[in-house]
């Protein structure tokens, strides 16, 4: 299953098409958090069935893909909320698995 974004319109719920990693095929992909600064500038997170974090952008058409890097060493990483300040500038929080135990991961852009 692809990873599911909606959209309120004031009425009612639209659902959004949202890409999915290559490789993944959508399968247990899931967006956990979502910031918006305008309504053409909003960053979602989440993960993807590989533990890769997943990060997506809308431009006020259309979900795309962003590259985000993956903690060395670990394992089962994922973003489970991000805040932006403008639409370059958002900064990821998750966590992601170690030997010994679970991390904190933070992710920025710009």
């Amino acid at each position: 299953m692809d990873p599911l974004a909606e959209h309120w319109d004031g009425v009612s719920w639209q659902e959004q098409l949202t890409p999915v990693l290559p490789g993944s095929g959508g399968f247990d992909s899931a967006l956990a958090g979502v910031s918006c600064v305008s309504t053409s500038a909003c960053r979602a997170v989440g993960s993807d069935n590989n533990s890769l974090t997943l990060a997506e952008a809308w431009d006020g058409s259309a979900w795309g893909l962003q590259t985000t890097p993956n903690p060395v060493g670990g394992s089962r990483a994922q973003l489970t909320g991000v805040s932006c300040r403008s639409a370059a500038v958002c900064t990821a929080v998750g966590l992601a698995n170690f030997f010994g135990g679970s991390r904190a991961l933070a992710e920025t852009t710009g």
